[in-house]
């Protein structure tokens, strides 16, 4: 490649935007060069040149160097922490559509989109792994790496996806517009809301109609269909549900509930001396109990009046 790209309006925006990220003095030749690359390998999906030269700056496509230039810049990655405090305000609203009782004020916000910001230039130290990959301990965990390709900035193909959108993706584990608790939990901000306790993907316990399995809040089913069931509704449990626990100021705790052995009903119930299943009337055979199933429960809102309180119950069988 000669010392002096072609300059098309492409690359001169990006160019343009890249002194105003990058440090004082003139940019040398081997920095135009590589950032034109950049530039061309993003032009097929028309990415903001601007975009590109912020990933740039911020290391993407290049190797760094002692000098100025060759290192990350400080005004790329100041334009990537305001990225991703977009990405990290528009998250929150979300989660708090879902979990209302998460608080998240502007400063820590603020807070959160620097760390993170820096993580995805620099490499994410989340924790967050695959199940299938081989530098995770005997506990399935690592809370010092990080596999998951979303999470690095130079993991990032332009070609299959813009800027923002991988962002968005890096931050709450989809670029939609519509939150799910196990996408979120494959996020870089879930990692650090639940290392703080402030949240975690949990399995709930709900009620559900035993004859068409809608959610049922009170009482008994409402859909006139339902009429002939007798029998109160199920608890049964939902996963990927983000909850706040309530030593983060949330309404949710653990709780050992058992299981019905009735396939019919497989309902959940209080643990208690007599292994009795509320619902049906089940009972396991002499010397057996149920299996047992954790689930959080709200405060007030548990589907049956629980003996325990706290998880495990002393005193109780399990």
């Amino acid at each position: 490649m000669s010392d002096s790209p072609r300059p098309d309006d492409r690359f001169r925006e990006a160019c343009a935007a890249a002194v105003t990220f990058g440090p004082r003095g003139s940019m040398p030749s081997a920095i135009r060069d590589a950032l034109h690359d950049a530039v061309r390998a993003g032009s097929s999906r028309d990415e903001n040149p601007e975009y590109l030269a912020l990933a740039f700056g911020c290391g993407w496509r290049r190797a760094l160097g002692a000098s100025p230039w060759e290192q990350r810049w400080e005004g790329a990655i100041l334009a990537l922490v305001d990225e991703f405090e977009r990405s990290v305000r528009i998250t929150i609203a979300m989660l708090s559509g879902l979990v209302p009782d998460i608080v998240v004020d502007r400063d820590e916000q603020r807070a959160f989109a620097e760390l993170l910001a820096v993580q995805f230039a620099a490499g994410c130290r989340c924790g967050r792994h695959r199940r299938s990959c081989p530098g995770r301990d005997d506990h399935g965990r690592d809370d010092h790496g990080c596999c998951i390709e979303r999470h690095r900035l130079d993991a990032w193909d332009p070609t299959v996806a813009h800027l923002a959108a991988y962002i968005d993706q890096a931050v709450r584990g989809i670029a939609g517009r519509t939150l799910r608790g196990a996408a979120f939990a494959d996020g870089m901000l879930y990692a650090q809301l639940a290392r703080e306790g402030r949240v975690r993907r949990a399995t709930v316990e709900a009620r559900v109609c035993g004859r068409c399995g809608t959610r049922v809040e009170v009482g008994m089913c409402r859909d006139p269909r339902c009429a002939s069931e007798t029998l109160p509704p199920r608890c049964v449990a939902q996963v990927n549900r983000l909850v706040v626990p309530q030593a983060a100021g949330g309404c949710f705790r653990p709780i050992d509930r058992w299981r019905c052995g009735d396939p019919d009903c497989a309902s959940l119930f209080p643990r208690s001396f007599v292994a009795r299943c509320t619902r049906c009337g089940w009972e396991p055979e002499p010397g057996c109990r149920p299996r047992v199933r954790t689930v959080w429960v709200a405060s007030g809102r548990a589907c049956a009046p629980d003996p325990m309180t706290d998880r495990g119950g002393a005193g109780l069988p399990r």
